[in-house]
């Protein structure tokens, strides 16, 4: 009977760092993101990588307004980040940060797919 939310977050350019960096170090990229979007998430939340670029961090007891300011607290955390992308390479990422809340018959699948229709480009640093 609490409130349940999901921000959503999706890596703008994400072949563009595959075409340029190499799909290893796309998914080393990919790998550090997940790891930090876990270290900075509160312990009763839910961060979990959905499948190719696109995250998720489920909410408890929060609003869709509460999961998008997370949402945008994790994205500008991760605007001061260098990924390594091997061999001595750091690149930034752009991403698109969404939220939903959870609603009355929603499953798991409608709740993510509405935070991800509302996705939002969030200011990052491009791949270099």
């Amino acid at each position: 009977q609490t409130p349940l939310a999901l921000a959503s977050f999706d890596v703008i350019g994400m072949g563009q760092i595959n075409r340029v960096h190499g799909y290893a170090a796309g998914d080393w990229v990919l790998a550090q993101l997940g790891g930090i979007i876990t270290r900075i998430s509160r312990a009763e939340d839910l961060p979990a990588r959905l499948g190719g670029d696109r995250f998720c961090l489920v909410i408890d007891g929060a609003s869709r307004e509460d999961a998008a300011n997370a949402g945008n607290r994790i994205a500008s955390i991760l605007t001061q980040v260098s990924f390594d992308a091997g061999g001595g390479q750091l690149i930034g990422v752009t991403l698109a940060t969404g939220s939903a809340e959870l609603e009355p018959g929603d499953t798991a699948a409608s709740l993510i797919g509405r935070a991800f229709e509302h996705l939002q480009p969030f200011g990052l640093r491009q791949a270099s």
